[in-house]
């Protein structure tokens, strides 16, 4: 075929085509004419037939020439296929078109040299580009073989549909839309078994897995990829079967010995470190194994493996978990818990938790105490926060054997006590509390460590066994610092905040207390208005007083009583429907000292007080009588007066006969002093024993349950009428359980009172509910 020269200087979206290249036909050549030109000249010296034949031949070559250029035009589209750098389709199929519109205009008829010519030219240049594919994929390194073939294999998805949209310019009695789509099927088809036989792919693709476990980034989900473009393009599924069983048993066979090699190699380094570095490979392994999507069954032998390489450790690793445990090794308890734990090794996660909960023991036994409450419940929240720091290092298994740990830690310690009762702890918690929100506390300085604080405690509150000890001293202890005035405001919110998520129930009490204490000041101011007393001021807590009681028949002095009693007929007035109970032992006010001082006091320590006013001297003995309180009371109030300096003893505890005086000497910068209840290092142990059994809430909080446990019985018998006694205890447990663990007995004693106050009746085995 002959060679020409020629140059298209077309325009046209972004195309400029200028000087194309040289084409060779070597197979069909046209006619051997170097030029369209017809000479009419020519022409006419010839006859009809002669002139017919002649132009027909050069049409016909007009019309090679035009495919020759149409390819030139097409060749930017292909070269950008195989660089990869966008396949400007749009531009390529317009212009196309338009090179093939000339060719359909000119054409005379079917000319089936021509269109043997024009298939030539295309399986010619398809069959370069996908030469140029092979040559890219089959790159000596294997990450540029990995990336170029999957890269490639996503290319010819792409490619081949628009490939064929650009030849379908041509006259469909051509022919070559159905000859272009075969032509690529079986490219295609000889690529893919080429690339597998040349480069060795089952080899190249475990070969994949092996640089992956050495922490090369190779993705291995290339495999799959690869495996499925053969799966779907290799000629017969039989064949696909075949390559993929021949590379998943190389990969199985070359995996379990890589296990083997790994696990001896780290092993050498001790069983620390192989906890360690075969941990983080195991879980890299299954972790690869899920992103390389292999086989389920391949999957699972490969899991199976791995799992026999770690079950050969676990006589050792039993032996050093106390090690590990006491050691506070939480990285080394992570790698236990993903090789062993997860993997249902129950020796192993029994041995832990134990080893945990002994360390934790360790830790508490012996060491909590109602003397020191700061210290006491600061060891908590550090065992607390240690248990959290455990139970962090587990997933499912070892979280489910782990969650109620820190319980049983404080049930054993209530128990070490004889705390049968389980109150300690949760009045230990609460008293903490009442130390950060009052005022001046020394335990918290800011706010957000309050907050912080109290948060933990709250945590703490959901593990302790009686809930509702802890509740009812919350609100009791937030009702004395009202009556202290040792609230801090922004505390109480905190307070509040967290209350809210762990006792609705106790922030309703607390918000009403709250309200009749913002009342009560008003009354108060009413009060003084009308009685034109500036000296008297009553909080008053209405039916809340349940959590206020007197235990002594304190005596007060006569203008004390009638201020008290004047009170209560002005209050009465005012809420008529309202019960008013004075309690004097928990009362408080403000006494003047030296007509500069301001003491803030419980009534009983100002009643102490008083009585110096016609005494110069006086015993415990001598005060108690005066006041008709127990010497142990009166030892509790007055130690906290002696230590803020206002009187003075002449021991160093406080005795029975121990005299006490007025200082004299008294003598301080500020001018408001706060006095506390008790101070213990005035006191002796034997005495401070007893003030302990005299302050006892025990007694008020069986009341408190006994009256729980009512209503609860009569909710129940109220929906089922008719029920066995042992139906009703059980179902009874069940309903308070989260509150306090109810005793059988108990449960009995209170059937048998609502029995007697006909709420309930039996009826042989049965019990019935009273309308």
């Amino acid at each position: 075929m002959r060679q020409q020269k020629s140059v298209f200087n077309i325009i046209f979206i972004g195309f400029n085509l200028k000087n194309l290249k040289k084409k060779k036909i070597n197979k069909l050549m046209p006619p051997k004419k170097s030029k369209i030109h017809i000479n009419e000249n020519e022409l006419k010296e010839n006859n009809d037939n002669n002139k017919e034949n002649i132009i027909k031949q050069q049409i016909n070559e007009g019309k090679y020439q035009i495919i020759d250029k149409s390819f030139e035009v097409l060749e930017p589209f292909f070269q950008k296929i195989e660089q990869r750098k966008g396949f400007g389709m749009k531009e390529a199929i317009i212009y196309h078109s338009e090179i093939f519109d000339l060719y359909i205009k000119l054409d005379t008829g079917i000319n089936e040299e021509l269109n043997n010519y024009i298939k030539q030219k295309i399986e010619e240049r398809i069959t370069k580009l996908f030469n140029y594919f092979s040559e890219f994929v089959m790159q000596k390194s294997l990450d540029k073989f990995v990336s170029s073939l999957r890269d490639t294999l996503d290319l010819i998805k792409i490619v081949s549909p628009e490939i064929i949209r650009v030849f379908s310019s041509y006259d469909e009695s051509v022919g070559i839309n159905e000859q272009v789509t075969t032509l690529i099927k079986r490219k295609r088809i000889e690529f893919i078994k080429s690339i597998k036989d040349k480069m060795d792919i089952i080899d190249k693709l475990v070969e994949v897995w092996r640089l992956s476990r050495k922490g090369e980034s190779v993705d291995v989900s290339v495999v799959c990829d690869v495996l499925e473009f053969y799966k779907e393009y290799l000629p017969s599924l039989q064949e696909y079967k075949k390559m993929s069983k021949e590379f998943y048993d190389t990969l199985i066979i070359k995996s379990i010995d890589k296990y083997k090699e790994i696990s001896d190699v780290y092993y050498q380094n001790g069983l620390k470190k192989y906890l360690e570095l075969f941990g983080c490979f195991y879980c890299e392994e299954k972790d690869r194994i899920k992103r390389g999507r292999i086989d389920n069954n391949v999957e699972e032998i490969l899991l199976t493996n791995l799992l026999k390489i770690i079950k050969k450790q676990e006589n050792k690793v039993n032996s050093s978990i106390e090690e590990i445990v006491r050691d506070k090794n939480f990285a080394l308890l992570k790698r236990i818990d993903e090789l062993f734990i997860e993997n249902n090794q129950e020796t192993v996660l029994n041995n832990t938790v134990k080893s945990i909960k002994s360390l934790l023991l360790n830790m508490i036994i012996g060491k909590i105490s109602l003397d020191n409450i700061k210290e006491s419940v600061e060891l908590i929240i550090e065992i607390f926060n240690l248990w959290k720091q455990f139970f962090h290092c587990f997933n499912c298994k070892g979280k489910a054997k782990m969650e109620n740990l820190f319980k049983e830690v404080l049930i054993e310690q209530s128990n070490y006590i004889n705390d049968k009762d389980n109150i300690i702890i949760p009045t230990l918690l609460s008293r903490y509390i009442n130390l950060i929100i009052r005022k001046n506390s020394m335990v918290c300085v800011d706010s957000d460590s309050v907050n912080n604080t109290i948060e933990i405690v709250f945590k703490i509150g959901e593990f302790i066994v009686n809930k509702d000890i802890f509740c009812h001293f919350i609100c009791k202890n937030f009702i004395e610092r009202l009556i202290l005035m040792n609230s801090n405001e922004e505390n109480e919110e905190i307070l509040m905040k967290h209350m809210r998520n762990f006792d609705r129930l106790g922030v309703m009490k607390m918000i009403k207390i709250q309200t009749e204490y913002n009342q009560s000041i008003g009354y108060s101011q009413q009060y003084s208005q009308e009685s034109k007393s500036n000296n008297f001021n009553c909080l008053v807590f209405g039916g809340l007083n349940v959590y206020l009681k007197d235990k002594y028949q304190m005596k007060i002095d006569s203008m004390t009583t009638e201020r008290f009693d004047s009170f209560t007929r002005f209050y009465i007035k005012k809420k008529p429907t309202q019960k008013l109970t004075m309690c004097l032992e928990k009362s408080s006010g403000i006494i003047k000292y030296n007509q500069k001082y301001f003491i803030t006091a419980t009534l009983p320590q100002m009643m102490i007080l008083l009585l110096f006013n016609t005494h110069n001297i006086l015993k415990i003995s001598e005060i108690a009588l005066d006041l008709n309180l127990p010497s142990s009371f009166v030892k509790n109030a007055i130690s906290g007066i002696i230590h803020k300096q206002v009187l003075c003893q002449n021991t160093s505890l406080i005795e029975n006969e121990t005299q006490v005086s007025v200082n004299t000497n008294f003598n301080l910068k500020v001018r408001k002093i706060s006095v506390m209840m008790v101070l213990k290092k005035l006191i002796s142990q034997t005495q401070q024993e007893q003030i302990k059994k005299d302050d006892n809430d025990e007694d008020e909080i069986l009341k408190l349950r006994e009256n729980l446990l009512k209503c609860t019985i009569v909710r129940i018998m109220k929906h089922s009428k008719v029920m066995s006694c042992q139906q009703l205890i059980q179902q009874t447990i069940t309903v308070v359980q989260k509150t306090f663990k109810a005793h059988v007995n108990v449960i009995r004693r209170v059937i048998e009172i609502l029995i007697d106050q006909n709420f309930l009746m039996r009826d042989g085995q049965d019990i019935q509910y009273v309308a």
